[in-house]
């Protein structure tokens, strides 16, 4: 029988040989390859802290990819779309790594390396999957961060920004403002008798009156101007570097679109809006163009509504009904 233990012996020997291989092979591939791959992904987590854009992070994931695997050249594309490239413009021969990414939007993506001479070594494999999950993550968190920041500057009703984008984006303006000499106007708005259209016709009709208003402003606008919900049926609107003569045509066009129609069921709702315009032709503070337009908004208000006033200073352009 002693032949019969040392058989048993030697296959119990091969065994936990095989376990003990089996789990440092494991070990290995889930670990990042040292040196030049762990440089490649601290580049992408750098990148990640300076920028949460993801389309700045492209450009990255494909250098750090392309030089962890001594890759030939490489790109990134959505569908036929090329976002980011570098390297050889045509694959050479041998077959190239392909790896599925997500870009802005959740859009589908591929990160494709082609070869270099003699092809890919089984490590350069294994750092070039490891290097597209860790961009994956990368991705999603730039993705995620954007879409936090944004929600954090835009009004959830409207789509238009938010209060503390508009105070924010106004400080820049004066500033910009105060700098180049140039002049800078905002326009306050207010639904008028907006607490009847909710007490009438209920708060799922005033939420569309808010929504077609909101539309009405971001069609009213250039893509410079800043749309914006201040809350409630309150609006306002920031013009850089407005001149006297878009300033008659925001009147012109602020009371041809002073009032949005919806329907409530079988009712037919006219709302419309007084407008306050506070526009100086030299660099003043934000909190004088606000409370020039609040001024201007309750003079809107107080001559019968349906209206806009602008500011009467010497150097503005008078009030028109």
């Amino acid at each position: 029988m002693g032949w019969l233990w040392s058989l048993l012996a030697g296959l119990l020997a091969a065994g936990l040989s095989l376990a003990v291989f089996k789990r440092a092979e494991d070990r290995r591939r889930a670990e990042p390859p040292p040196n030049t791959v762990r440089d490649a992904v601290a580049l992408v987590g750098e990148t990640l802290a300076a920028t949460h854009n993801p389309d700045a992070l492209l450009p990255v994931i494909l250098q750090a990819a392309i030089e962890a695997t001594d890759a030939s050249g490489g790109s990134i594309s959505s569908g036929e779309i090329v976002l980011a490239s570098r390297g050889a413009s045509q694959p050479p021969a041998g077959d190239p790594l392909a790896f599925p990414l997500r870009v802005a939007d959740g859009r589908a993506a591929e990160l494709v390396l082609y070869p270099p001479l003699g092809g890919f070594t089984a490590d350069a494999r294994d750092a070039a999957a490891w290097i597209a999950a860790q961009a994956l993550i990368a991705l999603e968190n730039a993705h995620l961060h954007g879409l936090v920041q944004r929600q954090a500057v835009t009004d959830e009703l409207t789509g238009l920004a938010n209060r503390r984008r508009f105070l924010a984006q106004l400080d820049t303006e004066v500033a910009r403002s105060r700098r180049s000499g140039s002049p800078l106007a905002i326009v306050l708005s207010d639904l008028d008798d907006f607490k009847q259209v909710n007490d009438r016709f209920g708060h799922e009709a005033g939420d569309k009156a808010l929504r077609a208003f909101a539309d009405i402003l971001r069609e009213a606008v250039r893509d410079i101007d800043l749309p914006v919900r201040l809350g409630g049926e309150e609006f306002a609107v920031c013009f850089p570097t407005p001149t006297w003569r878009a300033g008659r045509t925001l009147r012109a066009d602020s009371l041809r679109l002073a009032s949005a129609e919806i329907e409530s069921g079988t009712d037919r709702i006219q709302v419309t809006a007084s407008f306050g315009v506070s526009c100086f032709p030299l660099a003043v503070g934000a909190e004088e163009l606000l409370v020039d337009a609040d001024r201007r908004l309750y003079d809107a208000k107080r001559r019968g509504k349906n209206r806009v006033e602008v500011s009467s200073t010497a150097d503005a352009p008078s009030s028109h009904r």
